[in-house]
C-alpha cells in the first residue's frame, strides 16, 4: 500500500470515529516515519552502489596498468595480439632468418666453426617467445576487460532496479 493510500485510510477511520484525533496523529506519525526510513534505506543502497562503481573504476585503472605496453612515442596502449605478432615477426623473425641463412653461406676464415647461424636461430627463438608472450598478455588483458565489464554491468543493472523501485514503489 502506498503512503497516500495509508494516509487516506487513516483519515477515513478518523472521519468514521473509529480513531480519536490523538490516535490518528500517532498512527500518521508512525506511517510517515516508516516511509522516511524506507526512503533512507533506498538512498543508502544507491550510495553503496555508487561507491562500488567508483571502487570498481579505480580497481580497473590499477589493474589495466599492469597490462599496458609502451608505444614508440612513450604512450601506453593495451596489448593487441596482431601488433605483437607483426612486431616480433618483422623485427626478430626476418632479421634472425636472414642472419641464419647468411651465416650458413659464409665460411669462416681458418675453417673454424661459424657462430653466426646460431645467433640467427637464437634471434628467431627470442622473436617466437616474445610474440607468444605478448599474445598471452593480450589474452589476459581481454579476459580482465570482459570481467570488468561484466561486474560493471551487474552493478549498473542493480542501480537501475533501485531507481525503478523509487520511481514506482510496489503497492503491498
Amino acid at each position: 500500500m502506498s503512503l497516500s493510500d495509508e494516509l487516506k485510510e487513516l483519515q477515513a477511520l478518523l472521519d468514521q470515529g473509529t480513531l480519536t484525533q490523538e490516535e490518528f496523529e500517532l498512527a500518521k506519525r508512525r506511517v510517515l516515519e516508516e516511509s522516511r526510513v524506507s526512503e533512507l534505506a533506498t538512498d543508502m543502497d544507491e550510495l553503496k552502489l555508487q561507491n562500488q562503481l567508483a571502487q570498481l573504476e579505480l580497481d580497473w585503472i590499477k589493474e589495466r596498468e599492469q597490462y599496458m605496453v609502451a608505444n614508440r612515442y612513450g604512450g601506453q596502449n593495451p596489448p593487441a595480439p596482431i601488433a605483437a605478432i607483426l612486431f616480433w615477426a618483422s623485427l626478430g623473425g626476418i632479421f634472425g632468418v636472414v642472419m641464419t641463412i647468411w651465416g650458413f653461406t659464409v665460411r669462416m676464415p681458418r675453417g673454424g666453426p661459424n657462430p653466426i647461424p646460431w645467433y640467427g636461430l637464437t634471434i628467431v627463438a627470442i622473436a617466437i617467445t616474445g610474440g607468444a608472450f605478448c599474445c598471452v598478455q593480450a589474452s589476459f588483458y581481454e579476459e580482465a576487460l570482459r570481467q570488468y565489464h561484466r561486474r560493471r554491468r551487474k552493478l549498473q543493472n542493480r542501480q537501475l532496479e533501485i531507481s525503478d523501485e523509487v520511481k514506482s514503489p510496489n503497492d503491498v
